[in-house]
């Protein structure tokens, strides 16, 4: 119960007004069901924990194996919640953003504000990319709001590039010097 409040609280301060804008105002619920189901991308499997006595962050993601196998359970359990807002500018960029075949893909990393400006962020995302690197995958690909410079910074500054953007997001990558890297993007 501890892990799954942390995970949402962590969501929250990580997705900014992404998940309320395509969930409603029952996000927290939707990815509370989600965080307890073994077959979705958004279970706890997926979700590394920083700390151990207290949660001081967490990062969620996944390789391009498990979104192969998990992704289009995981996108049946969403559509029937994003149903009410199908039309929307937002979700058509959403899902206009394809993730590269090779390229591990961080959903969510967030360091709780109290440890912020520690390090914790940066050993979060560390952690993230040699995960993503045993995994196989040539890249680590994420989503940032545009209006998030704070975390584009952060990115910028741990060596990820602009890989695309869109209106309302910038997709990030950054090479994990795995051999089999064949993304061009």
């Amino acid at each position: 119960v501890e892990d799954r409040e942390a995970f949402l609280r962590l969501l929250e301060l990580s997705g900014g007004r992404v998940f309320e804008r395509l969930f409603g105002p029952r996000w927290r619920r939707v990815f509370e069901r989600y965080f307890e189901d073994e077959r979705s991308l958004f279970s706890a499997s997926h979700v590394l924990i920083l700390g151990r006595d207290e949660i001081l962050g967490m990062a969620l993601g996944w390789s391009s194996s498990t979104r192969r196998t998990k992704g289009l359970h995981t996108v049946l359990q969403l559509f029937p919640c994003v149903l009410p807002r199908l039309f929307s500018p937002f979700l058509f960029e959403l899902f206009r953003m394809e993730i590269p075949r090779d390229a591990y893909y961080l959903s969510n990393i967030a360091v709780f504000p109290p440890h912020q400006g520690r390090g914790l962020g940066s050993f979060l995302l560390q952690t993230v990319e040699e995960e993503a690197r045993n995994s196989g995958d040539s890249w680590l690909v994420l989503d940032v709001e545009r209006e998030n410079t704070r975390a584009l910074a952060f990115y910028f500054r741990n060596g990820y590039e602009v890989l695309r953007g869109f209106p309302s997001f910038v997709r990030l990558r950054k090479t994990l010097g795995n051999p089999r890297s064949s993304f061009r993007g």
